[in-house]
């Protein structure tokens, strides 16, 4: 009896046995897929999503600390290829943050008013028309005023707004 006891003991250890290869198996398996699911999916989204957190706060940063407006209005002005039958009125606002550039601008207003007509002549209307345009538009506002200021980092205009845009 002791010997058939023995015997089924080794049988059953043998019949375990068969099956630690494939526990070990899926455990590893189990563990390289958590590896791909965290670094290649979870992190990712993890690292946008902080990321967008940060520009949301840079974006509420910068609009919570606006600076002084100085207004340039009514420019009027026939836009290209249009030969005079139609025609953009619009008002730009300059922001600046310190008064010392405030006064420069008003002191510089001939030059910034041909400036801002000279860029605006030159579009078309399919120039101007558009959400993208009227970004690139200020970009191209905010460069070419910026260069007619005298060189100095904490005195330039910052950002470039459209109090008024009509195109007719």
């Amino acid at each position: 009896m002791a010997k058939e006891q023995v015997a089924e003991k080794e049988t059953r250890k043998e019949g375990t046995m068969k099956f630690v290869p494939i526990i070990l198996g899926a455990v590893v398996l189990e563990v390289v897929l958590a590896y791909f699911l965290v670094t290649k999916i979870i992190a990712p989204q993890m690292r946008a999503a902080a990321q967008q957190t940060s520009l949301e706060e840079e974006g509420e940063k910068k609009f919570k600390t606006i600076g002084k407006i100085y207004e340039i209005k009514d420019i009027i002005v026939n836009p290209a290829g249009t030969g005079g039958t139609r025609y953009l009125n619009t008002t730009v606002g300059l922001e600046v943050e310190n008064e010392k550039l405030f006064v420069e601008l008003e002191s510089r207003m001939p030059q910034i008013r041909d400036t801002l007509i000279d860029i605006l002549v030159g579009k078309t209307i399919e120039q101007l028309d558009g959400v993208e345009d009227k970004r690139l538009l200020r970009e191209e506002i905010l460069t070419r005023i910026n260069d007619i200021l005298p060189d100095s980092e904490n005195e330039k205009v910052a950002h470039v707004y459209f109090i008024d845009f009509v195109i007719q």
